[in-house]
């Protein structure tokens, strides 16, 4: 929860960093940007960059996401302000800090006012104690900045946008590798809820690797061009989880080129579908989700009785699947209407049994009873 409230803060203002599209907002920022800049210099020690990111710490750069960059910062400023209790002290870390990574401080400011204002309300909403909040945070693992990832898009899942896609002369599209010549110096991106063609604003950590979809906060434009600000890289199987109304896919359009497999660590079968999403119906290929018993149509028990027998959920088949006649493959084949492969079918389907977990626990009782 301490991070969501952090990102919600930052989210609140415009980018903290000393940039130059934020010096042309308003009159206001730009005269809190002088002041930063005169504070810098009183440190002759400190050099100001063009580019924020040229002096940001390594641990803080998030190179797929300038909202957990921004979040980074944050945690690691609440760390040190957390450690000097007067306000002279207080005061001179927060200059400090923000001059040494070129940070506005007023909106800085105003994000950690948000913060403790957010984190009040939580308190009161949620009956929290002052002191369930960690004393020092840290930089998240790898596993909370995923699901951090997919809290983001799905506050911002109208704000998508893709590499815009080149066609030919004959109407069909054309790879982007293939024209590396003519896309070297300028890539566009296109969104979905708009025509502007943008790119991506060349002061975000996503500059230079350019993902196929990104999740941005605010398009800003000026007489040139428009930016993306804000920015972070998501994946096609999170807009088919989070999109809801905006995706459109049917499950008898599943990619049998790419069959369904198991993964042992999640005990899930995960399958391969094309997909539509959002005003535009951009159309996502091979997108990897999660089958289940819903979005299958049923299918998932055929193909759960598939791979047990080939030993892809359960090791100890294997050894035994040379004598099955007729193959496993038999049971994924819709046509196929013999008494014993629908038996054994019908097996798993009665019972709910679409993973080793409930297999398991299915045999368990059986032996119990």
């Amino acid at each position: 929860m301490e991070y969501t409230i952090i990102i919600v803060a930052t989210l609140s203002v415009e980018s903290i960093f000393l940039s130059t599209y934020l010096t042309n907002t308003s009159n206001e920022l730009k005269e809190d940007t002088k002041d930063n800049t005169k504070d810098s210099n009183k440190d002759n020690n400190i050099n100001r960059p063009k580019k924020p990111k040229a002096l940001l710490d390594f641990k803080f750069i998030n190179n797929s996401s300038d909202f957990l960059t921004q979040m980074n910062i944050i945690v690691s400023l609440l760390n040190i302000l957390s450690k000097n209790s007067s306000n002279y002290k207080y005061n001179n870390a927060l200059r400090e800090f923000c001059t040494k990574y070129c940070l506005n401080m007023k909106l800085v400011n105003e994000v950690l006012s948000l913060n403790n204002q957010l984190r009040t309300l939580c308190e009161d909403i949620f009956k929290l104690n002052k002191n369930k909040w960690s004393a020092n945070l840290e930089i998240p693992s790898s596993k909370s900045q995923l699901l951090l990832f997919q809290i983001i898009l799905s506050g911002l899942i109208d704000n998508i946008a893709r590499k815009k896609i080149i066609y030919d002369n004959s109407g069909n599209e054309v790879d982007n590798k293939q024209n590396k010549k003519e896309h070297k110096k300028k890539i566009i991106y296109e969104c979905n809820e708009n025509n502007v063609e943008c790119q991506i604003h060349t002061d975000s950590m996503l500059s230079k690797e350019l993902p196929n979809y990104v999740a941005y906060k605010e398009i800003i434009q000026d007489s040139n061009k428009a930016n993306l600000v804000t920015v972070m890289a998501i994946q096609p199987e999170w807009i088919f989880n989070l999109g809801g109304e905006l995706v459109n896919y049917s499950f008898e359009k599943l990619n049998l080129n790419l069959e369904p497999l198991y993964s042992n660590k999640d005990d899930i079968i995960y399958c391969f579908l094309n997909m539509k999403y959002g005003y535009k119906s951009w159309e996502i290929n091979n997108v990897k989700v999660e089958m289940t018993e819903t979005n299958s149509n049923n299918v998932i028990y055929r193909w759960f009785a598939r791979l047990l027998l080939e030993g892809k959920i359960i090791d100890g088949f294997k050894a035994y699947t040379k004598f099955l006649d007729p193959k496993p493959n038999v049971l994924t084949n819709p046509v196929c209407i013999l008494p014993k492969v629908t038996s054994f079918i019908n097996l798993f389907k009665l019972n709910k049994i679409s993973t080793k977990k409930e297999l398991l626990s299915k045999i368990t009782t059986n032996k119990n009873k």
